[in-house]
């Protein structure tokens, strides 16, 4: 029961700090295409959803960089590509700790010899 609680409080606390990043980065848009707000939100949800984020932003520049080279297509810092990178990085965090490590964590008990 114990265990469970963590687990809780540990869920609790890192959406709590996703949102924070959120709202920090939100109002702090400065409105510009290059606002460096946008740094902020990819260092801060690197470290919180590390290390799938890292995969979550190669496949994000990598579809930048092809829709910039096949389609003339550029995408500036708004309030939309703010907010869908925000999500898309707590999503593969949220997966990562509380969906993919308790059932590797519970694969990793029934396969230990008693």
């Amino acid at each position: 029961m114990r265990h469970l609680k963590i687990i809780w409080i540990a869920k609790i606390i890192w959406i709590a700090l996703t949102i924070v990043v959120l709202i920090k980065t939100l109002s702090s848009y400065d409105g510009t295409p290059n606002s460096e707000i946008a740094i902020f939100l990819d260092m801060s949800m690197t470290l919180l959803s590390f290390p799938s984020s890292i995969l979550f932003l190669l496949l994000d520049v990598t579809v930048s960089a092809l829709l910039a080279k096949y389609f003339s297509i550029t995408i500036l810092v708004s309030y939309t590509e703010l907010s869908l990178t925000w999500l898309g990085l707590f999503l593969v965090g949220y997966l990562q700790w509380f969906k993919l490590l308790p059932l590797l964590l519970r694969k990793l008990r029934t396969k230990r010899p008693v």
